[in-house]
């Protein structure tokens, strides 16, 4: 994974989930995945629309 959440060694693929955190939440996942589905989204409409 790289900072744009693309999959090193492929093209066209990305992981927006709870297993791109690099430590354990002990607490619920559901906060901390909408921030990371929300930087995801923002990389992807950068890639396709630059900006």
């Amino acid at each position: 994974m790289d900072t744009e959440l693309r999959v090193r060694g492929t093209s066209g693929l990305r992981v927006i989930d709870p297993s791109v955190f690099p430590l354990s939440i002990t607490a619920n996942t559901a906060a901390a995945t909408m921030m990371i589905a929300d930087k995801g989204t923002d990389a992807i409409i950068r890639s396709l629309f630059g900006g």
